[in-house]
């Protein structure tokens, strides 16, 4: 008998996540590190795609016009429409009705933050409200990519998810 999904994607990321905020951390002091949250998919959770709340100027983030995560052609990147998680064709995307593996959201210490899938449904699927933006209006994102990059220039986006209860 194996772990459920949720453990196994703690387990799978939680490395990923701890090497990546290693990664962010000898880039510069960051302004807001407990909303750094970090998008993983693909078997076993092996495929980093970016920093969903970092600001534009991080090279991790997927707001920064000039990384792989944040570019509309890189293959891996969620803006690239006609890749694996960009699209909702992709086996693994989270626009796919029924992703397999679905991709995971952690904070900056690999704490599970919840699926990060379209399907309203799905269990325990993100809550976070930034987060479920980011899922519901990805198309109108994609599309106005530079219009909405601009709202994240100047700082990482706050989020709740992976903070201890009790702070804002």
């Amino acid at each position: 008998m194996g772990y459920p999904p949720h453990v196994m994607a703690m387990r799978a990321a939680a490395p990923a996540a701890v090497f990546t905020v290693l990664c962010l951390a000898f880039g510069g002091a960051p302004a807001h590190a407990d909303h750094r949250l970090f998008l993983f998919a693909g078997p076993e959770w092996r495929d980093f795609l970016g920093c969903v709340t970092c600001r534009a100027s991080n090279p991790y983030s997927i707001w920064n016009p000039d990384s792989e995560y944040g570019s509309p052609t890189d293959p891996n990147s969620i803006w690239n429409r006609r890749g694996e998680y960009g699209s909702g064709r992709g086996a693994s995307s989270p626009w796919h009705p029924n992703p397999q593996p679905p991709p995971v959201v952690v904070d900056r210490v690999g704490n599970f933050c919840g699926y990060f899938v379209m399907e309203r449904s799905f269990p325990g699927r993100v809550r976070d409200p930034y987060l479920l933006w980011l899922l519901e209006g990805h198309a109108w994102a994609a599309d106005h990519l530079d219009e909405v990059r601009a709202d994240f220039q100047e700082s990482d986006e706050p989020t709740s998810c992976g903070l201890p209860p009790g702070r804002p």
